[in-house]
């Protein structure tokens, strides 16, 4: 089986772009700077480049991907240390990596991974927002997440504090021949419902033909001013 990947990143109705997406050696990655900080995009980047430069990562199992959430997150705050001049900065991520047949992610904030197998969401990740808390309390359904007044209070972040946990499991599961993912900032999903996500899917052969069918729904709903969006598609063929 092989990995067919595309990659979009724009800065949407902003002045700037503080998305930053990466791909490389099955590895994925995508960022998101926090607007309301300084440096948001220099922040996306350097997450976006401390992963892909972690090309020895071969182990992908629930302690792993801790691990490397623990080190980009120190990292980012040391570059902060550093450089007083960054101010807060600070960032989302969502990371995955395909090693030997099998598939893992995680996620930090509210820059998602969708995982769809036969048609399906297989997975999707949960979001680190005060929103996704009220979902998970029965306050709110998750379609009411994407325009919520809370919807950018994040309750986890890269780089705001030295230390950084994330109380989840992610387990590596294997891929199978058609199955295919989306990462993607809130940027992107907000405009999309995860049924035109999977519409949009089962009637495209390549990533690039599906990410072409996701945009045009997406630009046809973006009010003036939006936020910048990016996304990584990928399929298993």
């Amino acid at each position: 089986m092989e990995i067919f990947v595309c990659k979009y990143s724009d800065k949407g109705g902003r002045s700037s772009n503080e998305d930053a997406v990466g791909i490389s050696d099955n590895t994925f990655v995508l960022a998101d700077g926090l607007g309301g900080h300084s440096f948001g995009e220099v922040a996306s980047s350097k997450v976006v480049e401390y992963l892909l430069g972690r090309t020895e990562i071969s182990d992908i199992s629930s302690n792993t991907m801790h691990d490397i959430i623990d080190e980009v997150n120190r990292y980012i705050w040391r570059e902060k240390a550093a450089d007083s001049s960054y101010g807060d900065m600070a960032s989302t991520v969502v990371a995955a990596f395909v090693r030997d047949g099998y598939f893992n992610y995680f996620n930090v904030g509210d820059s998602r991974m969708y995982y769809f197998r036969n048609g399906k969401i297989f997975i999707q990740s949960k979001d680190h927002s005060m929103t996704q808390l009220s979902v998970d309390m029965g306050e709110i359904s998750r379609e009411k997440m994407r325009f919520h007044e809370d919807r950018n209070k994040l309750t986890k972040v890269l780089g705001l504090r030295e230390n950084l946990k994330i109380n989840q499991s992610f387990e590596p599961f294997k891929i199978m021949h058609d199955d295919a993912f989306l990462l993607c900032s809130d940027g992107f999903w907000e405009y999309i419902s995860e049924k035109q996500m999977i519409k949009s899917l089962n009637k495209s052969k390549t990533p690039n033909k599906w990410l072409e069918t996701m945009l045009k729904i997406i630009l046809h709903k973006v009010k003036e001013g939006n936020d910048n969006l990016s996304a990584v598609c990928g399929m298993v063929k």
